[in-house]
């Protein structure tokens, strides 16, 4: 079970501080920032792009945001330079030192395609469900769908993607359309962590159940949860984006 970040605050400060190394990195969608109705009106906050603005600065540290969404999307909505990028859910990596695209993920895109027609129309029959095309993922969101008509949607959504080499999963209120390839968060943190030559601590923050991926692959390090889903790999648990936005401060401070 997750401890309570507050409960822990000093120690896991403490560790961090005496970290020779330190990768800190975070989901961006219910952690950074609340879930809001509509996705696309939402941006980081003057202090959360501060902390990471001063993490950056750091010579021994690397700061990355993982997030489920789409580069292009993605980093105008930080708003900070010289950060780790990985989007739709690490296919995608950019970093002031390369850029990455996961080539199974590149060579499925016409596949993708497919599915996106075939999904925006399936999806044109439940009222409030839209259907995002990320380039190299897709996501089907319901959060405005009445409660009733959610089983329905998906029905229609389920065999469009089971006939294909991508797979389903399900966040908050949406259904992912990923390549069925190994390579998740986790793989995308390793990925952006390989700088560094001798070992490092992570740290990691996600709200979702795509984040859990990258809470198993970094057992040991320090992972945290945000909000109240009641089964977590992670370590400890901040409470909401609140939350996080003050242990971002502490960590960026240094005490």
């Amino acid at each position: 079970m997750a401890a309570a970040l507050a409960d822990h605050f000093d120690s896991v400060l403490a560790r961090l501080r005496a970290a020779p190394r330190l990768g800190v990195f975070s989901d961006f969608d219910g952690t950074l920032v609340p879930i809001v109705d509509d996705p696309m009106a939402c941006r980081a906050c003057d202090s959360v792009r501060g902390s990471l603005a001063r993490l950056r600065e750091r010579p021994n540290a690397v700061v990355g945001i993982v997030s489920g969404r789409d580069l292009a999307d993605l980093v105008p909505r930080i708003g900070v330079p010289g950060l780790h990028f990985a989007g739709n859910h690490g296919l995608e990596i950019d970093s002031p030192s390369e850029s990455f695209r996961h080539p199974e993920a590149v060579r499925l895109r016409e596949t993708l395609n497919d599915i996106v027609s075939k999904a925006e129309a399936a999806a044109s029959n439940v009222p409030g469900a839209w259907v995002q095309h990320k380039g190299l993922t897709a996501s089907v969101h319901y959060r405005q769908v009445d409660p009733s008509r959610v089983l329905d949607l998906v029905q229609l959504i389920v065999p469009l993607v089971g006939a294909s080499p991508f797979t389903l999963r399900r966040g908050k209120a949406v259904l992912e359309v990923r390549p069925n390839v190994e390579w998740n968060k986790g793989h995308a943190i390793d990925h952006m962590m390989n700088g560094f030559q001798e070992p490092a601590t992570a740290v990691f923050l996600g709200d979702d159940e795509t984040d859990e991926d990258a809470f198993v692959r970094l057992k040991g390090h320090v992972t945290i949860a945000v909000g109240d889903r009641p089964d977590t790999a992670a370590a400890y648990r901040a409470r909401d984006p609140i939350e996080v936005r003050e242990f971002l401060a502490a960590v960026a401070r240094g005490r």
